[in-house]
C-alpha cells in the first residue's frame, strides 16, 4: 500500500473515531446532567409544596389555639371578679375555674389546664390538669418556656402515661397575675388537621406546573384522588400500568421518594415512563405526587444526538476532501524529487539538477526557487540591519528633544484635567446645593405641628416620613378648610429629584382643589390626574403615581377615594378592618381621563377608633434574609397596641421596622400616619 493510501486511510480513522467519542461522551453527559435537574426539580416542588403546607397548619392552629386561651382568660377575670365582689370565696372561684375548664375538649383529646407558677422557676405546679393533676413540670423544657413565655405560642414534645409515644403538641398560654396562673390550651398538632383550608391548598397547587407536560396529583392513603387534571374524586388504588405494575399501591406504600411507572395521558396513542416524587402529609393524611414524564428528559438528548451526527457525517466529508487534498500536496513533491533524483543518477550533475529545479513550474520548483528567495532576503535583511544601526543613532541622538516636548504636552494636559477637576467639584456643589432646597421645600410643605393641633379636638395625628434618598417621592398631607378635614397619602414612581417635583406639584393641586370647594370625588380625583398629566407631559417625564384622598366629617364619617395601598380601619377594642383601594381609583398621570376609574368608599369611625396610611415603602422593606416585613405583621402591631396615644403606636411601628432591616438600608421612601378619634 501507497504511502498517500494509507494516510487518507489514518486521518479517516482518527477523525471518525474522534467524532464518535466527543458526541457519545456530550450525549451521556447531556443525559445525566438533564436527569439529575428533573429529579432535583421534582424534589424543590414537594419540598415547596410540604412547606406550604405546614405553614398553613402552624397558621390556622396558633391562631385557634390563641382565641381559646384568651376566652379561658376572660372566664378566669369574670369567677375572679366574683371572688373580689364576695359573692365566691377564692377556693369556690378557683373549683368553679377547674370546672369549666376540664368540661371543654380541644379537639378529640386536647384539652385546657392551669400552670401554677408562684414559686417558679424551681417549681411549675399543674393546678388543674385532666390526667396529671399537681404534677411538676419545672423539671421538663416545656415548663420552664411557658413561664419565660407568660403569653405566647409554642410547641413541644409530649407523652401523657395512657399514651404510647411521644407526639408533638401545640400550647398557648395566657398569664393571669392575681393568682399568678398561666391558663394554657394544648392539643397534638395531628388534631387540627379539620382548620386547613383545604380548598385554598389545593388551588395554590394545580397551579404549579412540572416539566413540559408533567403536573401535580394528590391522593389519599386510599387512593382517592383529592386532586388531578383529568381524574380528580376518582378512586384509582387498584390502577396499574401496561407491564402490571400496581404503581399506586407502590407510592402509598412509600410516602415519600421517587417512583417510576408508565402511564397514558387523555388523547395519548400509547403508554410512557413517568418519573413522581412524593411528599407525604401526615396532617391531612395526603400524598402529594410532582410528576413528569421521562421523555421530558430524553427530547433534548435525542434531539443532541441527530445534531451530533449529522455535524459528525458532514466534519467526516470535509475532512476526507481536506485529507485528500493535504495528502495530494505532500506526495507530489515528493515524488518529482523522487523522479530528478533518479535523473541525478542517471548521470546528471548537480548543475543540472539544480538548473532543472529552478525552471519547474510546481512544488519542487517553488521549494528552490523559495531557497534562492531566501539567500537575497538573507542579503536584503544584511542591509536593513546596517540601515536601522544608522537610523537608531540618530534617533538616541533626538531622544532628549522629543521627551522634553512630551512633557510639555504632559504638563498642558495636567493642566486641563486640573481646570475640569474644579468645574467638576462646582458642579457638585451646585447640584448638593439645589437638593437640599428641594428636600427643605418639601419639609416646609407638609403639615405643620401647629396646623394638626388645630384638628386636636377631632383627631389625634401622627405622622412620619423618611425618604430613601435625599429627596423623596412619597406624599402625605392633612389640610382642615370650611369645616372639612382632607387627608391624602401617596407615592411617586421612583425617588429623587424629579419624583420630589411631582410630589410638590401634587400638593399644590390637592390645596387648590380643595380651596376651590370641589367636593365630589370624582371631580376632585379627575381635575387633580388632568392638571398632573398635562404637568408631565409638559416635562417630557414618565412618572405616575398612586393616591387616595379621604374626606373625614365631623360626625365620624370617613369617606375615601383613590387607588393606592390597603387602609386599615382600627376599632376601639383592637379589631383590624382591610379596605382595599384597588377598584376605588387608577394611577395618577398615566391617562388623561381616569373618571369612569374613579368611586368612593364611606366609613364610620367612633369615639376610640382610627386608620392607619401608609406607603408601600414600609410592608415591602427587605431585610438581610430577603424577607418582606409585611401587612400582616403591620396589622399585628397596630392591635396590640392600640391602645396607647398615636405617637406611641407610630414610634413602636417604626422601632418594628428598624428591628426587622437590621441594619440594612431602607430601598424605597417610608411614610407612616396614625389617625384616632378622639
Amino acid at each position: 500500500m501507497r504511502i498517500r493510501q494509507r494516510l487518507i486511510i489514518n486521518w479517516v480513522i482518527v477523525i471518525l473515531l474522534t467524532a464518535l467519542i466527543i458526541g457519545s461522551t456530550s450525549i451521556f453527559i447531556t443525559y445525566r446532567a438533564l436527569q439529575k435537574n428533573h429529579l432535583s426539580e421534582l424534589d424543590n416542588i414537594t419540598k415547596s409544596i410540604r412547606i406550604t403546607t405546614d405553614a398553613t397548619i402552624d397558621i390556622s392552629v396558633q391562631n385557634y389555639l390563641r382565641a381559646i386561651s384568651e376566652s379561658n382568660l376572660d372566664m378566669v377575670r369574670y369567677y375572679y371578679q366574683k371572688y373580689q365582689d364576695n359573692l365566691l370565696t377564692e377556693t369556690e372561684a378557683k373549683q368553679k375555674v377547674a370546672d369549666v375548664l376540664l368540661s371543654h375538649r380541644i379537639g378529640k383529646i386536647g384539652y385546657n389546664f392551669v400552670y401554677n407558677i408562684s414559686q417558679a422557676p424551681q417549681h411549675v405546679i399543674c393546678e388543674i390538669h385532666p390526667k396529671v393533676p399537681n404534677l411538676d413540670v419545672a423539671q421538663y423544657d416545656f415548663g420552664q418556656t411557658a413561664f419565660a413565655l407568660k403569653n405566647g405560642y409554642f410547641e413541644y414534645e409530649w407523652q401523657n402515661p395512657d399514651e404510647p409515644a411521644m407526639s408533638k403538641k401545640a400550647m398557648y398560654v395566657s398569664y393571669f397575675e392575681p393568682w399568678d396562673w398561666l391558663v394554657a390550651s394544648s392539643s397534638y398538632k395531628q388534631e387540627f388537621s379539620y382548620l386547613i383550608n383545604q380548598q385554598e391548598l389545593k388551588r395554590k397547587m394545580s397551579t404549579i406546573t412540572v416539566g413540559m407536560k408533567g403536573y401535580i396529583f394528590i391522593l389519599d392513603l386510599a387512593g382517592n384522588l383529592i386532586l388531578h387534571p383529568n381524574l380528580e374524586n376518582k378512586n384509582v388504588f387498584n390502577y396499574q400500568d401496561d407491564t402490571g405494575f400496581y404503581f399506586i399501591r407502590e407510592i402509598i406504600k412509600q410516602k415519600t421518594g421517587i417512583v417510576h411507572y408508565r402511564w397514558m395521558d387523555q388523547g395519548e396513542p400509547f403508554f410512557s415512563e413517568k418519573i413522581a416524587s412524593l411528599t407525604y402529609v401526615p396532617e391531612m393524611g395526603w400524598i402529594v405526587v410532582a410528576s413528569t414524564y421521562a421523555s421530558d428528559v430524553f427530547k433534548p438528548v435525542l434531539s443532541l444526538s441527530y445534531a451530533i451526527a449529522l455535524t459528525t457525517a458532514f466534519i467526516l466529508f470535509l475532512g476526507i476532501i481536506a485529507i485528500i487534498f493535504l495528502v495530494n500536496s505532500l506526495t507530489k513533491p515528493l515524488i518529482k524529487i523522487t523522479d530528478n533524483s533518479k535523473k541525478l543518477a542517471e548521470g546528471s550533475d548537480s548543475e543540472y539538477f539544480q538548473e532543472e529545479i529552478l525552471n519547474r513550474d510546481d512544488e519542487v520548483g517553488d521549494l528552490a526557487r523559495a531557497f534562492d528567495v531566501m539567500i537575497h532576503k538573507v542579503a536584503l535583511r544584511e542591509i536593513n540591519l546596517k540601515r536601522a544601526e544608522q537610523l537608531l543613532r540618530e534617533a538616541n541622538a533626538t531622544l532628549e528633544d522629543n521627551v522634553r516636548k512630551r512633557t510639555e504636552q504632559l504638563e498642558l494636559a495636567n493642566q486641563e484635567i486640573h481646570s475640569l477637576n474644579c468645574q467638576l467639584r462646582a458642579d457638585n456643589v451646585r447640584m448638593t446645593a439645589e437638593l437640599h432646597v428641594t428636600k427643605r421645600l418639601q419639609e416646609m410643605l407638609l403639615p405643620a405641628t401647629e396646623e394638626l393641633a388645630k384638628l386636636s379636638n377631632q383627631l389625634a395625628i401622627a405622622c412620619f416620613i423618611q425618604p430613601a434618598a435625599e429627596v423623596g417621592g412619597d406624599y402625605y398631607d392633612i389640610l382642615e378648610y370650611d369645616g372639612h378635614i382632607k387627608i391624602g397619602i401617596g407615592d411617586v414612581t421612583g425617588h429623587g429629584l424629579e419624583s420630589s417635583v411631582v410630589m410638590l406639584m401634587l400638593q399644590t393641586c390637592v390645596r387648590t382643589l380643595l380651596t376651590c370647594g370641589i367636593n365630589s370625588s370624582i371631580q376632585f380625583l379627575s381635575i387633580l390626574n388632568r392638571t398632573i398629566y398635562g404637568n408631565l407631559k409638559r416635562i417630557n417625564s414618565d412618572k405616575s403615581l398612586t393616591l387616595i384622598l379621604l374626606d373625614y366629617q365631623s360626625d365620624g364619617m370617613l369617606t375615601i377615594s383613590g387607588q393606592h395601598e390597603e387602609v386599615l380601619v382600627v376599632r376601639a377594642n383592637g379589631n383590624v378592618e382591610r379596605i382595599d383601594t384597588f377598584n376605588l381609583g387608577f394611577f395618577v398621570g398615566i391617562e388623561p381621563d381616569i373618571a369612569h376609574f374613579i368611586d368612593d368608599f364611606s366609613v364610620q369611625l367612633e369615639s376610640g377608633d382610627g386608620i392607619i396610611l401608609y406607603t408601600d415603602g414600609l410592608t415591602e422593606a427587605f431585610n438581610p434574609k430577603n424577607q418582606q416585613y409585611g401587612l400582616d405583621r403591620l396589622q399585628e402591631i397596630v392591635s396590640q397596641l392600640w391602645v396607647k396615644d398615636v405617637e406611641h403606636i407610630k414610634q413602636a411601628i417604626i422601632d418594628d421596622l428598624y428591628r426587622h432591616l437590621s441594619g440594612k438600608t431602607l430601598m424605597d421612601d417610608v411614610t407612616l400616619l396614625v389617625l384616632k378619634r378622639r
